[in-house]
């Protein structure tokens, strides 16, 4: 009894000479090897389904998610500037005669609310540049999600809140996640 998969004598419609090495998990069309894209599950993808998944439904958003998250970034590296510069003023007493204890309590706070904000500003910008290229699909995650962090100011928990649930309901797409797991590994130039 031959026990051959259904496939064997399949051909790509792409390549009619060409044997299929598998059919598609989404359509079903069969793909001979150079059609054919892995998904990271295990099957594989026709290059129709694959385009689809790369540009298609939530994947088209992932631009708009990469500058709303640079935008953030930038803003939240802005405040953490800002709350630095503060901390300088505090260090050379610009704030006026202050009682010493008090002057060294406000640059505390400044200072370590800057380098806390910088942090998080770099960690989006970074995120947003990840998102473009659909990497580190764990590390984009975690960079929204450290948005939530700020949430000590008045200012950046709002947009960084609508941030975070607009970034999670595009990135837990199956597609989305999916495009980010088919990305090719970036060119490394020397």
């Amino acid at each position: 009894m031959d026990h051959a998969p259904e496939h064997a004598a399949a051909r790509c419609p792409q390549h009619p000479e060409a044997l299929a090495v598998g059919a598609c998990a989404r359509c079903g069309t069969f793909a001979c090897a150079a059609c054919a894209h892995p998904e990271p599950g295990g099957g594989l993808r026709c290059p129709a389904c694959w385009q689809r998944a790369r540009t298609g439904g939530f994947t088209s958003q992932l631009p708009v998610l990469s500058t709303l998250t640079f935008i953030n970034g930038a803003l939240v590296l802005l405040l953490g500037l800002f709350s630095v510069g503060v901390f300088i003023a505090f260090l050379f007493s610009a704030f006026g005669e202050r009682d010493p204890e008090e002057r060294d309590l406000g640059a505390l706070i400044y200072g370590g609310a800057g380098l806390f904000y910088i942090l998080i500003g770099a960690a989006q910008l970074y995120a947003g540049a990840l998102i473009r290229r659909r990497q580190r699909y764990r590390t984009v995650i975690a960079a929204l999600a450290s948005g939530l962090l700020t949430a000590f100011t008045c200012y950046c928990i709002i947009p960084s809140l609508a941030l975070f649930i607009y970034g999670l309901i595009i990135l837990l797409n199956k597609e989305v996640a999916d495009s980010f797991d088919a990305a090719p590994p970036p060119a490394h130039t020397s």
